[in-house]
């Protein structure tokens, strides 16, 4: 039985990731922690794992050794995820590894993209979000690194990853219970989900179909729009989605200290800010700390019931989509078929919802 090795176990992915792989005897799995602390999500089960730094090429390809498989899941910060694609390959290609199976993500065409976008559209070169930025540097450096290597390489970019303990499901039900929930455009937008378990079915198949050098686009047939999503969890809480009013749309502020952290954020003031001397650095965060905050739009406080929130800049734009990613390149190729259907999905969740005491009180 092959062993598969796990950079990021213990995040939402990675713990699903681990579970079923070793429950399920599909293979040996190594779950690879760079702190103790990160072992905690897994230490019910006997496995075994290793400890080291990601970033250090030797020290991670002594705890590769042996592995067939590693599937990179390691996220962080817009600089982490960029640093850490070629010293991770690095280490896999030390240790022999015979393939890297990198998690992107959906969002390096944009929380909205354009019609037509499919697996082999390029990429765009501007983004609105430095994470997405950071995914399409890290999928650049990995596709240069594979030059140079003999690791096998392929990219999944699923969309929305949502099922029990992930932050789409306890960030919506804690909205809806606090009654600060709304629509967008009555919920009509277009979303690209994809249940846990049938990622990590994804993340399998991958491991060993013929796809060395190719990315997929992966999302479930359904739900298609963002309506369909939440209508789940606000009837588990008694909520009437016809009741439900419109939320407000992001609404960009403006004044210096906005302005400011809009370029602090880019992409580009991102991979210079190294260069930029710390002196500098103090001195424009005090000038922008003296200046007044401003901004438009803003929501007016009233007594009263709750009201729904203003949505963030994320949300507002992934909630405008209005293209559905074809996922036939990874049926065809990757031989991958959700196994769980919504409404098992769905099932599963709410489940886990009344297990976590997340679902409201039967009145």
């Amino acid at each position: 039985m092959k062993t598969i090795a796990v950079l990021g176990a213990s995040g939402f992915v990675g713990v699903r990731l681990v579970e079923m792989l070793h429950l399920g005897g599909v293979a040996q799995v190594r779950p690879i922690f760079y702190r103790p602390a990160s072992m905690a999500p897994l230490a019910r089960f006997q496995l075994d794992w290793r400890m080291a730094e990601y970033s250090n090429p030797s020290a991670l390809a002594a705890a590769l050794q042996g592995c067939d498989t590693l599937v990179h899941l390691a996220t962080g910060d817009p600089k982490i995820i960029r640093n850490l694609t070629t010293p991770v390959y690095e280490a896999a290609a030390r240790a022999g590894v015979r393939r890297m199976v990198f998690l992107s993500s959906a969002s390096v065409y944009g929380q909205a993209p354009a019609t037509g976008t499919n697996d082999s559209s390029p990429l765009p070169r501007r983004h609105r979000f430095p994470y997405n930025a950071a995914k399409v540097e890290a999928e650049r450096r990995l596709r240069v690194a594979r030059t140079h290597g003999k690791t096998e390489l392929v990219v999944l970019r699923p969309g929305i990853v949502w099922g029990p303990r992930s932050r789409w499901i306890v960030d919506t039900m804690r909205t809806i219970r606090a009654g600060t929930f709304g629509w967008l455009n009555n919920g009509q937008g277009t979303i690209n989900p994809i249940y846990v378990d049938n990622l990590v079915h994804a993340i399998v198949c991958a491991s060993s179909a013929p796809a060395d050098g190719q990315n997929f686009l992966l999302n479930d047939p359904e739900p298609g729009s963002w309506r369909e999503f939440f209508t789940p969890w606000l009837e588990a809480c008694g909520k009437n989605p016809a009741d439900v009013p419109g939320a407000p749309p992001y609404v960009p502020a403006r004044g210096l200290k906005a302005r400011f952290e809009r370029v602090r954020v880019h992409e580009l003031t991102q991979q210079i800010a190294p260069k930029i001397p710390s002196v500098l650095k103090q001195m424009v965060k005090a000038l922008v700390a003296k200046a007044p905050a401003q901004s438009i739009g803003a929501i007016e406080t009233v007594s009263g019931p709750p009201q729904p929130a203003q949505l963030s800049e994320e949300m507002t734009v992934l909630e405008e989509c209005q293209w559905r990613f074809p996922v036939k390149h990874a049926h065809t190729q990757l031989g991958w078929t959700p196994p769980v259907s919504w409404p098992t999905a769905v099932e599963r969740t709410l489940g886990w919802l009344r297990f976590a005491d997340l679902l409201p009180s039967p009145k």
